[in-house]
């Protein structure tokens, strides 16, 4: 894949090389070769964290397809479906905007402007030229939606675990014993001072895994956000001269897919700060009130916990973990 890639943006360099001072023919060049610098830089970091990676996806899968109450059970398949409705449409408009490309130029010309070692307008060359084009441009928009998707589900995958750890908060005085004040026996003490504890460790867990991701993602994330800006740019500056309607249709198609690249990154990490939100809200949303003061006081902390490594600390000097 990496040979690939790599002579990919060799073409596309020496094109831009040749092109140098023609703006429109530079522009034409350079929104294709940013795109694949990037997607270098993402593949680079994936196969480097590899193993991290994989030690993320079991835990996450260890947790998830541990879960056996109803409720539990209904909140892990709506996270899968809702990211398998994600992915459905973003590989549908990438591809889409794939086959706009390749396929909507003008007759002998190649789908993109590139430098070949050889004359690429004569038979049978143009046919290979044009074959690779087409297989490189598939293959490249496979593995680089392919990285965009794990990131993005193994961050739905951490909303999962934090949407359970919210709900696991409000039910944590089901089905224990109360006196006639409404406050929790001695015995159900035990019992949700164990659930609390398991909760805790639970939400340092899946924590622990969000930093992990920062660590593995954060830096390949920013140059996707740089290189969609840029991206975004040059080509609706392209797309004010083109006249092939089914050229411009495919440009606008491929705006569209850079566009959710980056829309993915965010509503992923909105939404996994507004579960993560979602967690301090379960815990108050729980019957404290019946709850003794030592309970409290966990609860307390999971509250106002900003930080994993604050929290972790807090609990330990409280004596309560």
């Amino acid at each position: 894949m990496y040979y690939v890639l790599g002579v990919y943006i060799i073409i596309q360099t020496g094109d831009l090389v040749q092109a140098w001072g023609d703006l429109t023919l530079m522009t034409a060049s350079v929104f294709m070769l940013f795109t694949n610098i990037a997607y270098a830089i993402k593949l680079a970091y994936v196969i480097l964290r590899r193993e991290l990676i994989q030690k993320i996806i079991f835990d996450g899968d260890n947790e998830l397809d541990g879960q056996k109450t109803k409720l539990a059970i209904q909140t892990v398949e709506r996270y899968r479906k809702d990211t398998i409705r994600l992915v459905t449409v973003y590989f549908s408009v990438a591809f889409s905007s794939v086959f706009g490309i390749t396929f909507s130029g003008e007759k002998d010309q190649l789908p993109l402007r590139a430098w070949y070692p050889f004359d690429a307008t004569k038979r049978p060359a143009y046919q290979w030229t044009y074959a690779h084009q087409f297989i490189a441009l598939s293959i490249n928009a496979a593995v680089n939606l392919c990285c965009d998707v794990l990131v993005a589900t193994l961050i739905a995958q951490c909303r999962c675990r934090l949407r359970l750890i919210a709900q696991s908060l409000r039910t944590l005085c089901d089905d224990v014993d109360v006196d006639k004040k409404g406050r929790i026996t001695a015995d159900s003490e035990k019992v949700v001072s164990s659930r609390v504890r398991s909760i805790v460790m639970r939400h340092q867990l899946v924590l622990a895994q969000v930093e992990q991701l920062q660590q593995c993602f954060s830096v390949p994330i920013l140059g996707q956000f740089a290189v969609a800006s840029f991206i975004i740019c040059v080509t609706a500056y392209q797309m004010a001269f083109v006249t092939n309607l089914y050229r411009l249709i495919s440009m606008a198609s491929f705006e569209i897919a850079v566009t959710i690249q980056v829309y993915i990154y965010c509503v992923a990490g909105t939404s996994l700060t507004i579960d993560s939100d979602e967690v301090s809200r379960a815990a108050y949303e729980c019957p404290w009130y019946g709850c003794p003061a030592s309970i409290r006081r966990l609860l307390l902390v999971i509250m106002i916990m900003k930080a994993s490594y604050t929290f972790f600390t807090v609990l330990q000097s409280t004596g309560e973990l």
